[in-house]
């Protein structure tokens, strides 16, 4: 089994909460905005120049995590990705701002929030977790 448990953002623009159980011994990985590009191998340059495009237009202040109503924006790291390859068989890169938690079991109450494409691209999302 893998040590970290990464919660999936979501596509839609509306509020979306999602509620998990995870065991304690993970570490949870969020990302509260990050874009992806995709194409053929030989694309990476191009593929990496506009991931990397989309996210320094970001108002990083803008950025918003909080968990359990504490303030945790300034813990996200900028992170961009090798070369992979996704299921379809195309290519991907991505770069946006990532953060790694480790939290006590009981119940907590995440929330984030980015924006990208100069505020036209919008996710807020919300996550109940369980730690068992």
């Amino acid at each position: 089994m893998s040590p970290t448990y990464m919660l999936p953002g979501s596509f839609q623009e509306e509020d979306a909460r999602k509620h998990y159980k995870i065991a304690a011994d993970k570490t949870i990985l969020l990302s509260p905005i990050n874009w992806l590009s995709t194409g053929k191998q030989e694309e990476e340059v191009e593929m990496r120049k506009a991931a990397k495009d989309e996210i320094d237009i970001i108002n990083r202040d803008a950025i918003d995590v909080t968990i359990d109503g504490k303030q945790m924006r300034d813990s996200c790291e900028r992170i961009d990705t090798p070369l992979f390859r996704l299921p379809d068989r195309q290519y991907a890169v991505s770069d946006g701002y990532w953060l790694f938690l480790r939290l006590e079991k009981g119940e907590h109450m995440v929330d984030t929030f980015g924006s990208c494409r100069a505020g036209q691209v919008k996710r807020r999302m919300g996550y109940d977790l369980e730690i068992i």
